[in-house]
């Protein structure tokens, strides 16, 4: 960070010179340029901002006050406000209610990571299992949106996180966001996948053999239960027992089953 200053010729060197935020010291404090004008003199200086330890972000900034002082004497100071900006963090991730993606929210704006129209995940998050060649796209600065690719894995109660060095404040004043691992949960109201054709015979004879087909419109891989319902306790409970080892699409019972 680099600041101007008067310093009205009382300082010849820095080490003469105490700058302060808040109850830290500023590291690194060098001498950028220097002139005079009608007023004293003016010199610029370039410090490393010390990490703000008593901050607790309760909104998108906190001040703190900047001081400067003589090593010889405290007395002789000069401040003003100074902001820090906090890193944006993952708010909440939620998979979208047709589980073909995530929603992540963050809490509050950020640069994009310059990122603009969809671009690979990879960019901008840490995780596997989104799918081959997923694609994120920022529809706001502080919600990003995740389209799965071919084939994803990821399961609610995994993980995700922001890459490191990619993320900050709208205005980039702040650190980087630290990749902090963020649970993904359930949507809301999750939607069920919906049958797009079932075929499969309306009466079965006795001893027949028995076929039924469903097809299912879902971005993600499906998992069957069947049940089958009627008269006969003992008749039903059997063949359930049986049915509940199945999960495909496809019921194929074949003749005289029992």
């Amino acid at each position: 960070m680099s600041l101007q200053v008067n310093i009205f010729g009382l300082i010849t060197s820095v080490d003469q010179l105490i700058v302060a935020i808040g109850p830290s010291s500023a590291k690194e404090v060098v001498v950028v340029s220097s002139a005079q004008d009608d007023i004293g003199s003016l010199i610029y200086l370039a410090l490393t901002v010390p990490k703000c330890l008593a901050c607790t972000f309760t909104a998108v900034s906190i001040t703190q006050r900047i001081k400067f002082s003589l090593a010889s004497n405290a007395a002789v100071c000069s401040s003003a406000d100074f902001t820090y900006w906090s890193a944006p963090v993952i708010e909440n991730a939620l998979f979208t209610p047709e589980g073909e993606g995530l929603v992540i929210t963050l809490g509050h704006a950020s640069n994009s990571a310059g990122k603009v129209g969809k671009f690979p995940c990879s960019a901008v998050l840490i995780k596997t299992g989104l799918g081959s060649r997923s694609e994120c796209v920022w529809e706001t600065s502080s919600i990003l949106s995740v389209i799965f690719g071919t084939n994803p894995t990821i399961l609610p109660r995994d993980n995700v996180a922001l890459t490191q060095n990619k993320i900050k404040s709208a205005n980039t004043l702040s650190a980087f966001s630290a990749s902090t691992l963020i649970a993904v949960s359930k949507p809301s109201v999750p939607s069920s996948p919906g049958i797009s054709s079932g075929e499969g015979p309306i009466k079965i004879e006795p001893c027949s053999a028995f076929s039924l087909t469903f097809d299912v419109l879902s971005p993600r891989n499906v998992q069957f239960t069947w049940t089958a319902v009627g008269v006969g306790v003992s008749e039903i409970s059997a063949i359930n027992s049986y049915l509940s080892t199945l999960y495909t699409n496809a019921l194929v019972l074949s003749s005289r089953t029992s």
